[in-house]
């Protein structure tokens, strides 16, 4: 929503957002605890134009989805667009893993990207955003 909100501001469109600027530099995620597995998680995703197209076309509604700081895919967004269009070199990735309900003590402790991936996905499937399905073909299949 903030990319849709900039990019009515300047007369552009969402898409704008999306595709611009491989001039800009990258910005890096602060490790909040033991966060790593989650900053490459996110800086992975975020590289991908369709994601980023289907997170900024979120729109959120405080009644659908509750308070702003719990919602995943308005703080996706957010992150996404300060990642995107911001002028910090750094960003925190706490409002997100606050939205996704986490303690500190559990942003300390390193998690497996593969769940965590599939728990996003899903997460943001439940919310309406729909990368995996859209996006990604074939079959996830766990095996020990």
């Amino acid at each position: 929503r903030d990319a849709r909100l900039a990019a009515q501001r300047e007369g552009r469109t969402a898409d704008w957002y999306v595709a611009r600027s491989l001039s800009q530099p990258f910005v890096g995620l602060l490790n909040e605890g033991a966060t790593c597995y989650l900053n490459s998680l996110l800086q992975v995703l975020f590289m991908l134009a369709d994601v980023r197209r289907e997170v900024f076309s979120f729109e959120f509604s405080r009644v659908l989805h509750g308070e702003a700081t719990r919602c995943l895919p308005l703080q996706l967004s957010r992150l996404f667009a300060h990642m995107q269009c911001g002028s910090r070199r750094t960003l925190s990735v706490r409002p997100l893993i606050h939205s996704l309900g986490w303690s500190h003590a559990e942003a300390s402790v390193q998690h497996d990207v593969h769940e965590l991936c599939r728990l996003l996905l899903a997460s943001l499937a439940d919310r309406g955003v729909r990368v995996a399905e859209r996006l990604f073909e074939g079959e996830l299949l766990c095996t020990l």
